[in-house]
């Protein structure tokens, strides 16, 4: 039998791979088997825990052709530190219960289909140094809380419908090198020149005042 963390764990990889409709080669379960073993796209440490999901943008081609989103069962997975879905496949929301993986070190939706606002729950994730939501369709402003994030060295918020000032509070994330809030957004406002000065790298909509940028 298995103790109810890898039950959890066990239910949360089921939900996610039915949300894409994983079969075949992507995603085999099997209940004599550790779940580590079922799906190319994660990963475990020596515990038999889950600690990074990698799916690429043409990985969910072919037979798993149907648009799945992110399930909020994902929270489950306490042991994540590492979750990179480029996926045109991924639809849906953010879900703010993307705030309980705390052991969230890089998160990166990127090339998707996502829409609504970027939760402001995500602020939880107080280690994370890579943030990277890109969805044509999310709206919304930049939430302020994002400034908590003092560890992040990448944000990329990349949408076609936010819209809202750059959060003063982003002048918080000393360690921040690349900073990407572009698209044909309706953001507005300014990058401080205290964040500027720590900054390689940044790009924002037309509507930003940024000396440093792009």
């Amino acid at each position: 039998g298995y103790d109810h963390t890898r039950i959890l764990q066990r239910f949360a990889l089921s939900t996610f791979a039915l949300s894409f409709n994983m079969t075949g080669d992507a995603y085999s379960p099997d209940n004599s088997t550790s779940e580590c073993d079922w799906s190319k796209f994660w990963f475990c440490n020596a515990q038999q825990d889950v600690t990074s999901i990698h799916i690429g943008l043409t990985d969910l081609n072919g037979p798993v052709a149907k648009r799945g989103s992110l399930p909020r069962e994902i929270a489950l997975l306490s042991s994540l530190f590492d979750m990179h879905l480029s996926s045109n496949k991924l639809s849906g929301t953010v879900p703010s219960e993307l705030g309980e993986l705390e052991s969230m070190m890089l998160l990166s939706l990127a090339s998707t289909r996502l829409k609504g606002t970027i939760p402001m729950e995500l602020s939880r994730l107080t280690g994370i140094s890579i943030l990277e939501i890109d969805g044509k369709l999310l709206e919304g402003p930049v939430p302020s809380e994002i400034g908590l994030l003092t560890n992040l060295e990448v944000l990329r918020l990349v949408s076609d419908n936010m819209s809202g000032p750059v959060p003063a509070e982003l002048s918080n994330l000393t360690n921040l090198v690349y900073l990407d809030l572009s698209g044909e957004n309706e953001i507005t406002g300014s990058v401080s020149s205290s964040l500027c000065d720590g900054l390689e790298r940044a790009d924002v909509g037309e509507l930003v005042d940024c000396e440093c940028c792009l």
